[in-house]
């Protein structure tokens, strides 16, 4: 049986995938440059790795058990890096990238639909 709350929890999921998808159908392939950062937690990035088939990315779902390892080796060998995540794991890869010397480009607030974080589109270079 479906109830009401199945009903919005579904419709505010269509909501936060067709205005992530929508962000990034208008965004120049130029500007999804580089390591594309993701966290497959949240669900929204599914839209962005069908818009850019050929970017290289990276999950960061399990990066913690491996304190942060490939996000420190990847972001080394790579010019820019951008990537769509919540404001926590957000600040938590900006430090690690500032680390680095990449200093960001852009960031931006894509709301969520009902029932769907709250997700950060940035670039670093």
């Amino acid at each position: 049986m479906t109830t009401r709350r199945d009903l919005l929890a579904g419709a505010g999921a269509g909501v936060a995938a067709i205005s992530t998808a929508s962000f990034f159908a208008a965004r120049r392939p130029a500007e999804i440059d580089g390591l594309f950062i993701y966290d497959s937690r949240n669900g929204a990035p599914q839209a962005q790795t069908k818009l850019a088939p050929g970017a290289p990315r990276l999950d960061i779902r399990n990066q913690d058990r491996v304190f942060w390892r490939d996000l420190r080796n990847l972001a080394s060998i790579t010019s820019g890096v951008s990537g769509l995540l919540s404001w926590s794991t957000w600040v938590i890869v900006r430090g690690l990238l500032e680390e680095r010397g990449k200093r960001v480009v852009e960031e931006r607030r894509i709301e969520g639909g009902a029932g769907q974080p709250t997700l950060f589109y940035w670039r670093m270079r």
